[in-house]
């Protein structure tokens, strides 16, 4: 019976693809960006491996999936775009001046808010920049960050 295993482009991808050559059975990876966005020369083949061997491709947009064809020369054949969701249940709007009261956030201030990974490719890096030009046309201007990663120091301070 065949089996489908479900797994990132690497590592996991490379050992689901191992496994599926062994046993003869397909596997799925899913396509977040790291894999994609940041990846050294040396693991281009893998991911381009990874990616056209697979029964399925998932990525979560449709700009990452022209990124894999453009820098890994993945042909797009078995690639499907299946965005990020959101659970409605947990997440809904509220009140503008409740969220900030229960949040502990300023109510006399614009924020400018940026949710992600703390890394170069998310525009994390220029988020300091960003702040300090802001704060030079305003004074009412609140920054949230919610987020982490390796420039988490350089973007607190």
């Amino acid at each position: 019976m065949p089996f489908a295993s479900r797994s990132q482009s690497l590592p996991g991808g490379y050992a689901a693809l191992l496994l599926s050559e062994k046993y003869n059975v397909p596997y799925i990876v899913t396509a977040h960006g790291g894999e994609i966005h940041s990846i050294s020369n040396n693991n281009k083949a893998f991911v381009k491996e990874v990616l056209e061997k697979a029964a399925k491709v998932i990525f979560v947009s449709k700009a990452l999936m022209k990124d894999a064809f453009e820098k890994l020369g993945y042909d797009k054949s078995n690639g499907i775009v299946i965005p990020n969701g959101v659970d409605t249940n947990l997440f809904k709007p509220m009140d503008k001046e409740e969220a900030r009261k229960k949040f502990g956030l300023p109510l006399d201030k614009k924020i400018v808010g940026f949710v992600g990974n703390l890394i170069e490719v998310k525009g994390a890096d220029r988020l300091p920049a960003i702040a300090e030009e802001l704060m030079k046309l305003r004074s009412d201007v609140f920054f949230l960050i919610v987020g982490d990663g390796p420039l988490n120091e350089s973007t607190e301070r």
